[in-house]
Parts: C-alpha cells; structure tokens; sequence
C-alpha cells in the first residue's frame, strides 16, 4: 500500500489545510483505518521521507466511520503508534467523504 502526501492549494497554514481537507475523495465504500495507521507507521514517519527527528510526530485520522477492511489490526496499530510516541488526533466526519 502506497499513499501520495503533499498540499497543493498555494495558501498559507490553516487555509492550506481546509483546502487539502475539502479536496479529499471518497474512493469507495471501506474505512481502512487500520491500512492508514500502517501507512503513516511504515511510510511517512521516517527520516528518508521527511520526518523531522527533532519535532514531536502527530498524525491527524479523518474517518466517515467504523473500520470495514482488517478492522482486527486497527486498535494493535494505535496502540503501536502511540507506543512510537506518534500523537494521533481522530476527527470523525458525520458524512462520507466525496
């Protein structure tokens, strides 16, 4: 599993954020917050790909709901997560993404 990261909006900060957040897109009917915390674990937290040793890592999950695909390893990654010292904020959308 293989994820694109990047801001592509052209505005500063908090702008920047909101319009990356609006131009999410559902890709199908899963949440695979388990895949995603793995992700984050294995691929975007690590030197060679940006991560800053000297700054604390936090990972915000945004989710329409409850994990549907290997929702059996979703709580183990947090918990690997959080035993990494990864900060992970969830923030739960009422509607799905589109």
């Amino acid at each position: 599993m293989t994820i694109e990261v990047g801001w592509r909006c052209g505005v500063p900060d908090l702008e920047r954020e909101q319009c990356a957040l609006y131009r999410l897109r559902f890709l199908d009917a899963n949440t695979n917050t388990s895949g995603g915390l793995y992700v984050m674990m294995t691929q975007m937290f690590n030197v060679a790909n940006g991560d800053r040793p000297d700054v604390p890592d936090t990972a915000i999950v945004i989710t329409d709901g409850r994990s549907t695909y290997d929702s059996n390893l979703t709580i183990p990654y947090a918990n690997e997560a959080k035993a990494r010292g990864i900060r992970i904020i969830g923030l739960y959308t009422a509607h799905p993404v589109y």
